[in-house]
């Protein structure tokens, strides 16, 4: 009889979750090559989380939410004519009224991430399996959706950054903060 050998090839072990978010920005082939492996997303979504709560904790401590709503209002001219043509006591109304809602929308913000991921990997996957022909799941497109966002959170740092140092609260426009 003869002796078989067989050899077994074991792959290297994955990257942890630390790992893949740096990898994001120093070897993104790596990290997106392991979501291939493994669909965990809570790292990254615990961290755009933190910096969508940091950039609206300092929005609201150095700007203020009824400043960001008048900024807005001046940005927008329709909107402005509109408040103008109120009374006094109704156009201080309106504006709380906007500026609640902007220091709602901007601290649930994390709640609206998870929402709009989970919409837009649903699209993104129906697209690529069913129009495309791909073999994904649906974890796999939602991991690669949060680790895509991670670039974006520094945007949130350069905000902060900027409004802690010297940033002009009657200027700032929440839809283009930085």
């Amino acid at each position: 009889m003869q002796n078989q050998t067989v050899e077994v090839v074991s792959e290297p072990p994955g990257l942890n979750q630390m790992q893949r978010v740096v990898d994001v920005f120093v070897a993104p082939k790596d990290t997106f090559t392991d979501i291939l492996r493994s669909t965990s997303w809570w790292l990254p979504f615990l961290l755009i989380a933190l910096s969508t709560l940091a950039f609206a904790y300092a929005v609201d401590h150095k700007v203020g939410f009824d400043q960001v709503a008048e900024n807005q209002i001046q940005l927008s001219p329709s909107s402005a004519t509109r408040l103008s043509a109120l009374t006094p006591d109704d156009r201080a109304a309106q504006m709380q009224k906007v500026a609640v809602g902007y220091r709602y929308s901007t601290y649930a913000s994390p709640v609206l991430v998870l929402v709009f991921a989970a919409l837009a990997s649903l699209i993104l996957w129906v697209s690529f399996n069913f129009a495309l022909g791909a073999h994904t799941t649906y974890g796999q497109i939602f991991c690669l959706w949060m680790y895509c966002q991670l670039p974006r959170i520094l945007s949130s740092f350069v905000t902060i950054i900027t409004l802690y140092f010297g940033g002009s609260p009657e200027n700032f426009d929440l839809k283009q903060p930085a």
